[in-house]
């Protein structure tokens, strides 16, 4: 197999490749490809080639970044600008952003009751501002009800929220925790891992419930996914009836 390899190397060396791409195409080591092909010797012209396109990709790279910090620096002018220009929101303006965000993304379906259910902090911040500043609502009616991935840390997202909108965590509902299908079975390994037996309950008691069987496999094929600071998928503000 390594002889094969070798062969094909060496040829595409003698052809002008940089050791990189031989690498690449082979799926071998670079330092295997530095060995096999040190004895070959390339010409002026294919030298000249290798130093060019290093040099582009080089340019390409550094005009990409160059590229990106401007265009944040232009996005940051246009946010300050419009920073300066909105002082203070009124009354007036807060309740059209109110009943337009509503519109959007409120829920209408039940009679008698107001929900809004968004995964941006800045959106949920504006909204608890139109709930008690336009409509009015005591703090005693706010409700929160969070959806999140088995896998993620619930008590750190229900920490989060309390603090972004200002409800006190015993007027929270108990917090819903998403089985994913495709990753039921890391979440499963997960839980155990951290002893978090009541996930796992929940894990397993959802892959019994389900149609399909989890293929097995072996611990090292699993993709093992830690949680990385706070991923929640929704936070629903409820006002109760």
């Amino acid at each position: 197999m390594l002889k094969k390899e070798k062969e094909k190397a060496r040829k595409m060396r003698s052809e002008g490749y940089s050791i990189k791409e031989i690498a690449k195409t082979l799926n071998v080591a670079k330092s295997s490809v530095s060995v096999w092909v040190r004895d070959i010797k390339l010409t002026g012209r294919q030298t000249r080639g290798l130093s060019a396109n290093g040099g582009l990709r080089e340019t390409i790279e550094k005009r990409r970044v160059t590229r990106l910090k401007n265009e944040t620096a232009k996005r940051q002018i246009i946010l300050d600008v419009a920073q300066r220009e909105v002082e203070e929101i009124s009354l007036k303006e807060l309740w059209l952003i109110g009943v337009m965000l509503y519109w959007a993304e409120g829920g209408k379906t039940q009679r008698g009751l107001v929900r809004f259910s968004n995964g941006d902090p800045e959106m949920i911040k504006i909204m608890m501002a139109f709930f008690r500043r336009v409509c009015d609502v005591p703090e005693k009616k706010f409700r929160g009800y969070i959806h999140i991935h088995l896998h993620l840390d619930h008590k750190k997202a229900e920490k989060y929220w309390a603090s972004e909108t200002g409800i006190d965590l015993s007027q929270f509902f108990k917090t819903y925790r998403k089985i994913c299908k495709i990753s039921l079975l890391t979440s499963l390994l997960f839980c155990i891992s951290r002893a978090d037996t009541s996930a796992a309950l929940l894990c397993i008691t959802s892959s019994l419930r389900s149609s399909r069987y989890i293929a097995y496999q072996r611990i090292s094929e699993i993709p093992f996914r830690k949680p990385s600071g706070i991923c929640c998928k929704k936070l629903r503000i409820i006002r109760a009836r």
